[in-house]
């Protein structure tokens, strides 16, 4: 998995998404599935008072943990969203 490209393309997806609304909270959610052996990356925002919004906005096959720990920190940079990895 070459990780720059998948940031680059990460990105692309999340701005559409990423609107800057007053009192929103905006972060990325990194998945590892266990059993399935996929990864899943989702854009969530949560407007106070209101739902949360979760969006995949990608899935991998398995990623090694190493290349995730070196996309969420690449992708706070360049996004400057909080990244979560679970």
């Amino acid at each position: 998995m070459d990780t720059d490209r998948l940031v680059r393309e990460l990105v692309r997806i999340i701005q559409p998404l990423f609107k800057r609304e007053y009192n929103t909270v905006y972060e990325v959610q990194i998945i590892q599935q266990n059993y399935s052996g996929r990864t899943n990356i989702f854009f969530e925002w949560h407007r106070l008072g209101r739902a949360t919004v979760s969006r995949e906005i990608k899935s991998l096959a398995a990623a090694g943990t190493q290349d995730l720990l070196t996309v969420v920190k690449k992708l706070g940079q360049a996004t400057q969203l909080p990244v979560h990895l679970n």
